[in-house]
């Protein structure tokens, strides 16, 4: 990409469009190639730090899509905000229970990033058991 062609942060448009690109390519990553999946996961987590507020937008609305995929990429990409994941673990706890297998690996192994990343921040562990004792009573009511 040249400078011509780079995006300029400035621009949302520009964010927005190279944020859904980095989304869609860790989305088609496959967790079973590690060195093409973290290579998605690092270069979506670059464009976070540039484009913070368009990442976040594009995460909550992606963890909605009916790709599992993309609902996949959305929790992951959830995961990387370092401190600021702490306001959104109930959202990436309530993909514990979603249908798809990766998606709930992927909350799995989110929620513990943000939970390395804060520890001992009884703010995100009070949100998160919230957020688990939901889905946990939402199940046991599905159950029944």
């Amino acid at each position: 990409m040249d400078e011509d062609t780079a995006p300029t942060w400035g621009d949302e448009v520009s964010a927005r469009t190279a944020l859904s690109e980095a989304l869609k390519r860790l989305a088609a990553a496959t967790r079973y190639d590690t060195a093409e999946f973290d290579q998605a996961l690092v270069g979506l987590a670059l464009l976070c730090a540039e484009a913070p507020v368009e990442a976040l937008e594009l995460f909550l609305a992606a963890t909605a899509a009916q790709d599992a995929m993309m609902r996949r990429a959305a929790i992951e990409g959830l995961g990387t905000f370092g401190p600021d994941a702490v306001a959104h673990a109930p959202i990436i706890a309530a993909a514990l229970s979603d249908p798809d297998p990766d998606v709930r690996v992927a909350a799995h192994v989110s929620l513990n990033a943000v939970r390395r990343r804060n520890e001992p921040g009884e703010e995100l562990r009070a949100a998160v058991r919230r957020a688990v004792e939901q889905v946990e009573q939402r199940q046991l009511g599905d159950a029944m």
